[in-house]
């Protein structure tokens, strides 16, 4: 198993990011679904407290206790709602990477397309992390690592089942959990500076974080095939024959293309020092 290097894959996202000022496009393109997700709690908190909390002082903290309430059981319904959204979201940031200049269009178009795939495998994926943390913290953040890829694997290989691409993602993540935990871990000091600058930082912090996590995806993905743990075909992508009746796209992943879908792009990130592989013998190849 080849090792990834997180330094490498974050000096990568970040200088991709940077070109051409790629970070500021990336986070409006996507600023309606953070506004639904962040910008309606804040907003129903602020009205009901203005309306009901400010008339009479001795009922503010009740007015208060029941706006939040509330606005916890509306912002619930508007999570699972935009569940498929982030699904086209990952997908948009994989189109960047992968040297596609996607609109800001493509993510809503893909979301509304596909809303229904997206959100039954989205829903199913979260109920069982649910169950998994009510044995504990541990175990559920155990398969949310685990399931941490379900939204790339989905975007690429939509006709997949719910089951499938959760396969596909323990397959993935096997053995790379506690590296993807590190990997969050590393960008707390990011998140202290989006605290420290009222939240303006987020609008840099938001496309760095979810590229890197895109390429991280990448080097997964490409880990797999190349190890033989999971077929091309699983991901979408088809074999390039080199009697195949069109053009070579220079982009092609080693010998393999995307399908209807999209199309792949190498961007596997050279480790600086090759260190000691890792073993993985005992995971099995996933072919449909």
């Amino acid at each position: 198993m080849g090792v990834l290097n997180r330094s490498a894959i974050k000096y990568e996202a970040k200088n991709f990011i940077s070109t051409d000022t790629r970070w500021l496009k990336m986070f409006f393109a996507a600023i309606i679904i953070y506004l639904l997700q962040d910008g309606f709690a804040v907003w129903v908190n602020v009205k009901n407290i203005l309306s009901n909390g400010m008339v009479y002082f001795n009922d503010y903290y009740d007015s208060a206790d029941n706006a939040a309430y509330g606005v916890g059981g509306t912002n619930f319904v508007i999570s699972i709602l935009l569940l498929p959204f982030m699904v086209s979201l990952a997908g948009y940031y994989l189109n960047h990477i992968r040297g596609f200049n996607p609109e800001w269009k493509s993510i809503y178009k893909e979301g509304f397309d596909r809303f229904g795939k997206y959100l039954s495998t989205m829903l199913v994926t979260n109920i069982i992390i649910g169950l998994w943390s009510l044995l504990f913290i541990v175990p559920g953040v155990i398969k949310g690592y685990s399931y941490s890829q379900v939204k790339y694997i989905l975007h690429d290989n939509p006709n997949l089942n719910s089951q499938d691409a959760r396969r596909m993602s323990e397959i993935m993540t096997k053995g790379y959990k506690s590296d993807l935990f590190v990997l969050d871990l590393s960008f707390l000091a990011w998140y202290l500076l989006v605290a420290c600058t009222a939240g303006i930082a987020i609008i840099y912090v938001t496309p760095y974080v979810e590229t890197t996590k895109a390429m991280y995806y990448e080097n997964l993905k490409k880990h797999a095939i190349d190890s033989g743990l999971i077929s091309p075909d699983s991901f979408g992508i088809i074999p390039v024959m080199p009697d195949m009746n069109f053009d070579r796209n220079p982009m092609d992943y080693n010998g393999f293309s995307y399908g209807s879908d999209g199309m792949n792009v190498d961007f596997t990130v050279e480790d600086e020092k090759a260190p000691e592989e890792k073993d993985n013998s005992d995971g099995d190849k996933f072919n449909f």
